[in-house]
Protein backbone atom coordinates (compact mmCIF):
# COMPACT_ATOMS: atom_id res chain seq x y z
CA UNK A 1 0.00 0.00 0.00
CA UNK A 2 0.76 3.07 -1.12
CA UNK A 3 2.48 5.82 1.61
CA UNK A 4 -0.19 8.38 0.32
CA UNK A 5 -2.85 5.79 0.36
CA UNK A 6 -2.22 4.74 4.08
CA UNK A 7 -2.33 7.99 5.13
CA UNK A 8 -5.26 8.76 3.77
CA UNK A 9 -7.21 6.22 5.15
CA UNK A 10 -5.54 6.69 8.41
CA UNK A 11 -6.65 10.47 8.30
CA UNK A 12 -10.48 9.13 7.03
CA UNK A 13 -10.64 7.08 10.08
CA UNK A 14 -9.00 9.24 12.97
CA UNK A 15 -12.43 11.70 11.42
CA UNK A 16 -14.72 8.64 11.56
CA UNK A 17 -13.46 8.37 15.92
CA UNK A 18 -13.80 11.79 15.99
CA UNK A 19 -17.76 11.37 15.17
CA UNK A 20 -18.54 8.59 16.71
CA UNK A 21 -16.89 9.89 19.81
CA UNK A 22 -18.56 13.78 19.43
CA UNK A 23 -21.91 12.26 18.79
CA UNK A 24 -22.09 9.92 21.86
CA UNK A 25 -21.01 12.65 24.27
CA UNK A 26 -23.47 14.77 23.21
CA UNK A 27 -27.57 14.61 24.45
CA UNK A 28 -28.92 15.64 20.58
CA UNK A 29 -29.86 12.45 19.51
CA UNK A 30 -33.56 12.61 20.18
CA UNK A 31 -35.00 15.68 20.90
CA UNK A 32 -38.44 16.82 22.59
CA UNK A 33 -39.46 20.18 23.42
CA UNK A 34 -37.61 21.00 26.12
CA UNK A 35 -35.88 17.69 26.63
CA UNK A 36 -32.45 15.87 25.11
CA UNK A 37 -31.90 11.88 25.01
CA UNK A 38 -28.86 10.77 23.99
CA UNK A 39 -26.58 7.21 24.42
CA UNK A 40 -24.49 8.68 27.71
CA UNK A 41 -27.05 12.07 28.63
CA UNK A 42 -29.91 13.16 29.24
CA UNK A 43 -31.06 17.38 29.67
CA UNK A 44 -33.91 19.35 30.32
CA UNK A 45 -34.57 22.47 30.55
CA UNK A 46 -37.51 24.21 32.25
CA UNK A 47 -37.95 28.23 31.17
CA UNK A 48 -35.88 30.33 33.39
CA UNK A 49 -33.31 27.75 34.54
CA UNK A 50 -30.28 26.54 33.71
CA UNK A 51 -30.53 23.13 31.64
CA UNK A 52 -29.75 20.30 34.13
CA UNK A 53 -28.04 17.10 32.59
CA UNK A 54 -27.77 13.50 34.12
CA UNK A 55 -26.63 10.27 32.97
CA UNK A 56 -28.74 7.97 32.54
CA UNK A 57 -29.56 4.52 34.79
CA UNK A 58 -28.91 2.60 31.47
CA UNK A 59 -32.61 0.96 31.76
CA UNK A 60 -32.96 1.42 28.04
CA UNK A 61 -31.03 -2.25 26.77
CA UNK A 62 -31.61 -1.43 23.51
CA UNK A 63 -29.51 2.25 23.75
CA UNK A 64 -26.65 0.45 25.90
CA UNK A 65 -26.20 -2.52 23.33
CA UNK A 66 -26.12 0.49 20.95
CA UNK A 67 -23.32 1.90 22.74
CA UNK A 68 -21.15 -0.96 23.15
CA UNK A 69 -21.36 -1.11 19.73
CA UNK A 70 -20.08 1.92 19.32
CA UNK A 71 -17.43 1.16 21.59
CA UNK A 72 -16.60 -1.97 19.96
CA UNK A 73 -16.28 -0.32 16.53
CA UNK A 74 -14.34 2.40 17.75
CA UNK A 75 -11.82 -0.04 19.35
CA UNK A 76 -11.55 -1.96 15.66
CA UNK A 77 -10.54 1.28 13.75
CA UNK A 78 -8.32 2.53 16.67
CA UNK A 79 -6.30 -1.39 16.13
CA UNK A 80 -6.77 -0.26 12.01
CA UNK A 81 -5.39 2.91 12.31
CA UNK A 82 -2.33 1.61 14.72
CA UNK A 83 -1.95 -1.47 11.69
CA UNK A 84 -2.10 1.08 9.30
CA UNK A 85 0.88 3.15 10.40
CA UNK A 86 2.79 0.23 11.88
CA UNK A 87 2.44 -0.86 8.38
CA UNK A 88 4.83 1.77 6.86
CA UNK A 89 7.73 -0.34 8.54
CA UNK A 90 6.53 -3.92 8.31
CA UNK A 91 3.58 -4.71 6.59
CA UNK A 92 2.79 -9.21 7.42
CA UNK A 93 -0.04 -7.40 9.68
CA UNK A 94 -1.70 -5.83 6.65
CA UNK A 95 -4.08 -8.50 5.47
CA UNK A 96 -5.37 -8.22 8.77
CA UNK A 97 -6.68 -4.58 8.05
CA UNK A 98 -9.71 -5.61 5.60
CA UNK A 99 -11.49 -8.51 8.53
CA UNK A 100 -10.94 -6.09 11.48
CA UNK A 101 -12.60 -3.31 9.31
CA UNK A 102 -15.55 -5.31 8.69
CA UNK A 103 -15.98 -6.62 12.09
CA UNK A 104 -15.80 -3.00 13.60
CA UNK A 105 -18.28 -1.67 10.43
CA UNK A 106 -21.01 -4.62 11.68
CA UNK A 107 -20.64 -3.42 15.13
CA UNK A 108 -21.30 -0.12 14.31
CA UNK A 109 -23.91 -0.93 11.82
CA UNK A 110 -26.04 -2.76 14.74
CA UNK A 111 -25.53 -0.47 17.14
CA UNK A 112 -26.92 2.27 14.40
CA UNK A 113 -30.32 -0.46 14.32
CA UNK A 114 -30.40 -1.41 17.54
CA UNK A 115 -30.63 2.19 18.91
CA UNK A 116 -34.15 2.85 17.15
CA UNK A 117 -35.81 -0.15 19.17
CA UNK A 118 -35.29 1.95 22.24
CA UNK A 119 -38.06 4.65 21.08
CA UNK A 120 -40.36 2.45 22.94
CA UNK A 121 -39.05 3.97 26.41
CA UNK A 122 -39.54 7.61 25.53
CA UNK A 123 -43.04 7.72 25.99
CA UNK A 124 -46.48 6.07 26.03
CA UNK A 125 -47.07 6.71 22.24
CA UNK A 126 -43.95 5.89 20.96
CA UNK A 127 -42.88 2.30 19.37
CA UNK A 128 -39.79 0.58 17.86
CA UNK A 129 -38.70 2.26 14.81
CA UNK A 130 -40.91 4.96 15.61
CA UNK A 131 -40.82 8.39 17.46
CA UNK A 132 -44.28 10.19 18.49
CA UNK A 133 -45.03 13.35 16.97
CA UNK A 134 -43.24 15.56 18.74
CA UNK A 135 -39.90 14.15 19.15
CA UNK A 136 -37.18 14.47 16.50
CA UNK A 137 -34.22 13.10 15.69
CA UNK A 138 -31.07 15.22 16.47
CA UNK A 139 -28.07 16.50 15.49
CA UNK A 140 -25.91 13.43 16.99
CA UNK A 141 -27.64 10.81 15.69
CA UNK A 142 -27.09 12.54 11.99
CA UNK A 143 -23.35 12.86 13.32
CA UNK A 144 -23.46 9.30 14.00
CA UNK A 145 -24.69 8.22 10.42
CA UNK A 146 -22.25 10.33 8.74
CA UNK A 147 -19.68 8.73 10.54
CA UNK A 148 -21.17 4.97 9.78
CA UNK A 149 -21.18 5.95 5.86
CA UNK A 150 -17.68 7.03 5.95
CA UNK A 151 -17.11 4.02 8.19
CA UNK A 152 -18.83 1.88 5.43
CA UNK A 153 -16.90 3.54 2.07
CA UNK A 154 -13.61 3.03 4.26
CA UNK A 155 -14.61 -0.42 4.48
CA UNK A 156 -15.23 -0.97 0.98
CA UNK A 157 -11.79 0.22 0.14
CA UNK A 158 -9.36 -1.44 2.69
CA UNK A 159 -11.74 -5.42 1.60
CA UNK A 160 -11.05 -4.38 -2.18
CA UNK A 161 -7.15 -3.36 -1.55
CA UNK A 162 -6.87 -6.55 0.47
CA UNK A 163 -8.73 -8.74 -2.46
CA UNK A 164 -6.34 -7.02 -4.95
CA UNK A 165 -3.21 -7.12 -3.07
CA UNK A 166 -1.54 -4.34 -0.79
CA UNK A 167 1.43 -3.60 -3.14
CA UNK A 168 -0.55 -2.89 -6.43
CA UNK A 169 -3.38 -0.72 -4.57
CA UNK A 170 -2.76 3.54 -5.48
Amino acid sequence: MESGTRSFLCFVLAIVLVLCVVSVSSSNWIIHEMSKFGILQECSKIVGEPEKCWTPDFSNTQWLLSLVGILVGCLCVTVVIILLIYSKWDDYLLPLVGSIISVGAVFVCSAALTFPLGFSHLSMESQMFHLPQDFSVGSSYVTFSLALVVLSLCQLALVETARNGYRNFS
